[in-house]
């Protein structure tokens, strides 16, 4: 997959009906580097602050993120990262911050993290 192919997949991404609003930038820094960062708004004016560098190589290959979700008051619902300041978690450096604590996780991808908050967004409604 190339820079520009990542790029378009991330803008079908963030074309869901479960959006109101989407502000990211994009930025090809060299022919197998790139970043894409930003803030998605959603229908229960939640909001997603995320930032990806990664690398292509055969495939993309994410190599710094951070994935912020918090609700319409700005309290944190959760955020991935994967910053090196929890080296006794198991995933080290990769991490999940919960309101009251941090655990383990593995590295999500973009998708991922929009297929939970869609969960979050749906499960309120009912």
């Amino acid at each position: 997959m190339s820079i520009e192919e990542y790029f378009s997949a991330i803008d079908v991404l963030f074309s869901s009906p479960i959006i109101l609003a989407v502000d990211i930038k994009k930025e090809k820094r060299s022919s197998t580097i790139g970043i894409v960062y930003g803030c998605v708004t959603f229908i229960n004016e939640s909001n997603l602050s995320f930032m990806e560098y990664f690398e292509v190589e055969k495939t993309i290959q994410v190599k710094t993120y951070s994935y912020h979700y918090q609700d319409l008051n700005g309290q944190m619902l959760f955020r991935y990262d994967n910053a090196p300041h929890y080296p006794q978690l198991k995933t080290f450096p990769n991490h999940k911050h919960l309101k009251s604590d941090t655990i383990e996780s593995d590295q999500p991808d973009i998708a991922q993290v929009m297929n939970e908050i869609q969960s979050i967004i749906i499960n309120k409604r009912k």
